[in-house]
C-alpha cells in the first residue's frame, strides 16, 4: 500500500510499505490523487500545492532566443519597419547618449538578445511597447530553425 511521508504539513514523499512498518514510521495511508507537495489541512484532508507564480519578465526575456543581426532585421521588416525607417527612428531619440548606444548596437551588434538593455528604448523609438516587443520576438523566433547556441 502507498503511504505519505508528511513533514510540517506537506507531503514530502510517497512510499510503498506494509501497514505495520508504516504505522511505526508515522506514515499516513495515501488517498487517491494526493501527491508530493500536497498540503495536509487541519481537518486531515489534503489540498494541492498552490500554483507557482509566473517567472518575472526579466527571466522570461533572458530565456528568449537570441537573434542574429540578419534575423533581427528580418523581424523588424516583418513588422513593417524598413532599415531606413529604423535608422531615422533611432536618430530621433532625444537623449544623445542613448541615441549613440542604440545606433551603435543597430550598426555593429552581431546578435541581439531580448534582455539587452537597449532593446526596449530601441523598440520605443519604433512605437512599440515592451509587451509588443515580447510577442513579436517570440512569434518570429518560433518560425526559425533550432538555434545552434
Amino acid at each position: 500500500m502507498d503511504y505519505l511521508i508528511i513533514k510540517s504539513g506537506v507531503v514530502t514523499n510517497i512510499v510503498v510499505a506494509d501497514a505495520d512498518f508504516a504505522a511505526q514510521q508515522g506514515w499516513h495511508p495515501a488517498p487517491d490523487g494526493v501527491g508530493i507537495g500536497w498540503i495536509q489541512e487541519r481537518t486531515g484532508s489534503f489540498s494541492p500545492p498552490p500554483e507557482a507564480p509566473p517567472p518575472p519578465l526579466s527571466e522570461i526575456r533572458a530565456s528568449m532566443r537570441r537573434l542574429s543581426r540578419m534575423e533581427f532585421k528580418l523581424m523588424l521588416r516583418g513588422l513593417g519597419h524598413t532599415e531606413e525607417q529604423v535608422t531615422e527612428a533611432f536618430a530621433a531619440i532625444a537623449d544623445p547618449e542613448l541615441r549613440y548606444l542604440v545606433d551603435l548596437a543597430w550598426r555593429e551588434a552581431s546578435y541581439f538578445r531580448r534582455s539587452d538593455a537597449l532593446i526596449d528604448p530601441a523598440a520605443a523609438a519604433l512605437g512599440m511597447e515592451p509587451e509588443d516587443t515580447d510577442a513579436a520576438w517570440l512569434a518570429f523566433a518560433a518560425r526559425l530553425p533550432p538555434s545552434e547556441d
